[in-house]
């Protein structure tokens, strides 16, 4: 590696295995093809271990599922190499917005309706996520928020990579039709995440 990794390597450091931690959990290819679509990752390729820049080199198919791990902590050499954590958690939000507006997503999105999307929420994140699961706790009586929950093994998603998720729920709610989405992280632990919705 030729180049320092320090918020990759800080995350790697905080997992019980470093890069080979939690094999259970594994994410859908497309979601990594989607966010580097576009970027120039020589940089990226470049200063990451081999078996991370692999990942970059030769793309799995987009349904193939991939080491989480791995992949996240490809996205948090991107935050050391390509972005800022402002320019992360925008093109996180291009980028996931772009992914469920594509053909292959669009109608569950666009025809699905908000309250129906987010009682699906666990199977939707299901479909790009294994071993980690997501559950609506409350939708607001005003049908105007909620509150979602991310649950995961110890330190598997670290919060910079927690917020990206967030854009996703947020481009979720747009793509249904929904106005002014905020979508934050209003709790943080290793294990879990919390969120809260809020649209007009």
């Amino acid at each position: 590696m030729g180049t320092d990794l320090p918020t990759m390597k800080r995350y790697l450091e905080s997992l019980p295995d470093g890069a080979r931690s939690y094999p259970q959990c594994e994410v859908k290819a497309s979601v990594l093809r989607n966010f580097f679509k576009g970027v120039n990752t020589s940089v990226l390729r470049d200063a990451l271990p081999p078996v991370l820049a692999a990942f970059l080199e030769h793309p799995s198919p987009p349904n193939t599922w991939i080491s989480e791990t791995q992949t996240s902590a490809i996205y948090m050499a991107s935050a050391d190499t390509v972005f800022s954590s402002t320019t992360f958690l925008e093109h996180a939000y291009q980028t996931n917005y772009s992914l469920l507006d594509s053909n292959m997503y669009r109608v569950l999105f666009r025809l699905g309706g908000v309250r129906r999307i987010l009682a699906k929420f666990g199977d939707n994140w299901a479909m790009f996520h294994r071993g980690t699961s997501a559950t609506l706790l409350r939708l607001d009586e005003s049908g105007k928020g909620g509150r979602l929950r991310l649950q995961t093994p110890p330190n598997l998603i670290p919060l910079l990579l927690a917020s990206a998720y967030g854009t996703g729920f947020r481009a979720a709610l747009e793509i249904a039709g929904e106005r002014d989405v905020s979508c934050a992280v209003t709790s943080y632990e290793s294990d879990q995440v919390i969120y809260t919705l809020k649209w007009k």
